[in-house]
């Protein structure tokens, strides 16, 4: 197989959980002087049940600077279509836009520990799918949440067919999040690191909720990966009760 066909995922964490998934692993490199820790045991003992390549190398040769002293190829799954995700599990978090690839690690982190149906990005979103970096702060939850990029007004369009109710998330809300019902198929679309959501997307929502700051606050907005968690946690807060 080509190198170009193939990703690459750097950390022990990561590479652990890309590991435990059921993502064809190609190859694992360890750093030769990397040790024979906890992890870096398990990951070796994985290796052997899963029949994966365990190459020893120099850590110069490994992806990244941040590898912990491993990484490893593998052959990235095709993403589930948003039809498939409605039908089987529809609970939706949904961008305008996002600038940071360390956003939405940890947004992936946070929806994969939440059961996140799909999270949908902007084409222009495409290549931060399969980066390395983002796949290293998701702690290997990338691996295991559906993720597509997609034209943002068909797909709400799309979901709408499905019977999934659309809940822009905003300061200018109308209604707090958690005093709306938040149970059963909803997508939750917020704007970004600095772009609030656009009239013609508030205009296809059901409801606009907020997340209630303090008045005392000098910034004006919650990181976006936090107002992602804050909210779909109370949507497992509501279906747990």
């Amino acid at each position: 197989m080509q190198e170009h066909n193939l990703n690459f995922v750097v950390g022990r964490n990561s590479v652990l959980s890309l590991l435990h998934s059921k993502i064809e692993v190609i190859k694992v490199r360890i750093d030769v002087n990397a040790g024979s820790d906890g992890k870096i045991r398990e990951i070796i003992d994985l290796c052997k049940t899963r029949n994966v390549a365990v190459e020893f190398v120099s850590r110069s040769k490994l992806t990244g600077k941040e590898n912990q002293g491993v990484d490893a190829s593998f052959v990235a799954p095709d993403p589930k279509n948003i039809e498939d995700v409605a039908l089987d599990n529809p609970f939706f978090v949904i961008f305008r836009e996002l600038l940071y690839k360390q956003n939405l690690g940890a947004i992936m982190r946070s929806c994969d520990i939440a059961g996140v149906g799909s999270i949908i990005l902007p084409k222009k979103n495409q290549d931060m799918l399969g980066s390395t970096e983002v796949s290293r702060i998701s702690e290997g939850a990338s691996f295991n949440v559906n993720t597509v990029s997609a034209n943002i007004f068909e797909s709400i369009d799309l979901l709408r067919k499905y019977g999934v109710k659309i809940f822009g998330i905003e300061v200018s809300g109308e209604k707090r999040y958690f005093d709306e019902d938040l149970k059963g198929p909803v997508a939750f679309l917020f704007g970004g690191e600095d772009a609030a959501l656009s009239a013609p997307l508030i205009a296809r929502c059901d409801k606009i909720l907020s997340i209630p700051q303090s008045s005392q606050s000098f910034v004006n907005s919650l990181n976006v990966s936090s107002a992602v968690s804050i909210v779909i946690f109370e949507k497992i807060r509501q279906e747990s009760l």
